[in-house]
């Protein structure tokens, strides 16, 4: 196999040690490590996000599997550190599972803040060999690109001096006692026309959503038309970690036993995060919830998983109205990711039904029940390689910004007048039922308008940064695998 070398400039690398405060803010994840023999190289997984189980270390040969922990089925997400390799190249076997996609692994010089993809000219599914740089430290690989409650808390440093239209709000605590964050977007005074959620990572190992929230919120603090209608007239309310310890942990996620955060919304509820939204959900719509996004991610390769889509609702009027919206978005779309509105597939189309017992209830299917909702609906993002397009945070980003533009133009065109039947908030019933609705209890945040001169957010940027599009021309595509259930 070639070796693959990173061509990214190590810059400053001492400054992200072990004892620097950007570290020690992580928490670190049960998983395996090992040293290499007669070696100064280690390689673990004790970091956020960290997940492997080192097999074997045989000169520069690596062997490791995912660890699929409390996950059913086959399992692709995984993380590792190698540290003391510097101008070393070691190759690494994957002993089960295949979890190496188009572009190869995902590397990190940075102690995990940025990615990028180290390629895969071999288009290998279980094996990659890396050549590390001689004055990198520590050096992260990944299945995929990675996101954390340290990207989360950095983010929301950068836009929290927006006070008049982003408020951090707490969801609950985890099983573990982790803060699951909760954000409020837009107009946040009680006053706002409309009401949308967006949830990502409620299958712990899909991060991509995240920079899609990100690019949202931009998208509203954004000094243009699209920015100031929704600083006007919506209030959204963004949970960005579904699985909040999943997250931190490392974990798959993804077919957890008996079911999934995704699968948390019937009788059944085991999560505090899903509990807690549902609760919140009904407290707080008050009749002017009428949108709700699901992000996801679908698997890491194959024709089928490589659309930026909608996931087909089983609904035949949510369906239509998918369609509908659909259009919106297709038609709006300025960022780098294609998306066409004929890549929604029919539902039961291949993997778009998968099998699960009836009493489990996704989040999609709980919210369109919701009185007064015109759309419950939920994304695909491709991990890396979308109809052409290599992905990476700042493309994720922009696809945020087209979903805000798409939010938009369909909550524009639906008509506001038609009844809408009241909420009555029953912790121990699973779906809403109709009686009066409870007010919110609004905090002491007054509603600015934004009156022209210096804006939120520059036009045309992501974070302040251009983001032309990567496209990238494959010769051969890899080898489809069925979804997860």
């Amino acid at each position: 196999m070639d070796c693959n070398v990173l061509k990214t400039e190590v810059r400053n690398m001492s400054s992200l040690s072990d004892t620097s405060p950007l570290v020690r803010r992580l928490r670190p994840s049960s998983a395996s490590s090992r040293s290499a023999s007669g070696s100064s190289f280690l390689i673990d997984t004790h970091f956020a996000g960290g997940n492997a189980i080192i097999e074997s270390i045989n000169g520069d040969m690596v062997r490791l599997r995912p660890d699929p922990r409390d996950s059913a089925g086959e399992c692709y997400a995984w993380a590792i550190r190698v540290r003391g390799a510097g101008g070393k190249s070691l190759t690494f076997n994957f002993s089960a599972q295949n979890p190496v996609g188009m572009y190869g692994p995902t590397v990190s010089l940075d102690e995990g803040v940025t990615w990028r993809w180290l390629g895969n000219p071999d288009g290998s599914l279980d094996s990659f060999r890396c050549a590390f740089p001689q004055k990198a430290p520590s050096v992260r690989l990944a299945f995929g690109i990675g996101y954390t409650d340290l990207h989360w808390q950095r983010f929301c440093g950068r836009v929290s001096r927006h006070q008049s239209f982003v408020r951090e709000d707490l969801l609950c605590m985890s099983r573990k006692g982790r803060a699951v964050p909760r954000m409020h977007v837009g107009r946040i005074d009680g006053k706002a026309k409309h009401r949308a959620i967006l949830t990502a990572r409620h299958h712990a190992c899909e991060a991509l959503p995240n920079f899609a929230l990100e690019g949202l919120v931009l998208a509203v603090l954004t000094d243009d038309e699209t920015g100031g209608w929704f600083r006007e007239n919506v209030e959204l309310a963004l949970l960005p970690f579904m699985d909040r310890d999943g997250v931190e942990d490392g974990d798959h996620g993804i077919g957890r036993r008996p079911h999934d955060h995704h699968r948390d919304y019937g009788e059944l509820c085991l999560y505090p995060e899903t509990k807690a939204l549902r609760e919140f959900a009904l407290r707080w719509s008050n009749q002017r919830l009428e949108f709700m996004a699901d992000l996801h991610c679908p698997w890491i390769r194959g024709n089928a998983h490589e659309q930026l889509c909608q996931v087909a609702h089983q609904d035949p009027e949510m369906h239509a109205t998918q369609q509908q919206f659909d259009h919106g978005l297709a038609t709006t779309r300025r960022g780098p990711l294609p998306y066409h509105q004929t890549l929604a597939q029919a539902y039961g189309h291949d993997w778009q039904n998968p099998p699960h017992p009836s009493a489990d209830i996704c989040a999609t299917e709980w919210f369109s029940k919701l009185p007064g909702m015109h759309l419950a609906t939920s994304f695909e993002i491709p991990y890396a390689h979308c109809s052409g397009v290599r992905v990476s945070a700042d493309p994720v980003r922009a696809f945020g910004q087209d979903l805000a533009r798409a939010i938009r133009s369909f909550l524009q065109t639906r008509t506001q007048d038609v009844p809408m039947a009241k909420i009555y908030f029953d912790p121990s019933d699973p779906r809403p039922t109709a009686a009066a609705p409870i007010e919110p209890t609004p905090r002491n945040v007054t509603h600015h308008k934004h009156r022209g001169g210096s804006p939120l957010v520059p036009r045309g940027t992501l974070s302040g940064v251009a983001t032309p599009p990567l496209v990238i021309h494959t010769k051969k595509q890899a080898q489809s695998k069925p979804s997860r259930s």
